[in-house]
């Protein structure tokens, strides 16, 4: 599929459109990717639990981070979830921060998905 789609790219890179640059911009990938899986389309919420299966609660600092994308934090609510709305689907790392230290974490957000994850923290 990807290969079907890059061909249709080049084609109306080099043949439809040889001379008109604005609609060369309607053929690359990031355009088809941005029609199907529009930026903001996705959300993710975060548990931090502790080891002993209790939930941390209200106020542990969360941060998620998709590559070539700024850094967004959140902080958990008293159910121990933070909520991050209107993400960009990617694949994205992220750290729980508690008074005992940092914990990493791993995630993909797809469209129209909300992706879950409960990080346990140490």
């Amino acid at each position: 599929l990807y290969d079907a789609c890059m061909s249709f790219f080049k084609d109306g890179v080099e043949m439809v459109f040889k001379r008109d640059a604005d609609a060369q911009k309607r053929y690359i990938f990031t355009a088809l990717k941005d029609i199907v899986s529009p930026p903001g389309s996705t959300s993710m919420s975060v548990t931090a639990k502790k080891a002993d299966d209790n939930l941390w609660g209200e106020g542990i600092s969360i941060k998620i981070k998709a590559e070539g994308k700024p850094e967004m934090t959140a902080v958990t609510n008293a159910n121990s979830v933070a909520v991050f709305k209107n993400i960009d689907p990617s694949k994205y790392a992220g750290t729980v921060t508690t008074p005992n230290g940092v914990t990493n974490f791993n995630k993909i957000a797809d469209t129209g998905v909300d992706a879950r994850i409960t990080v346990v923290a140490s």
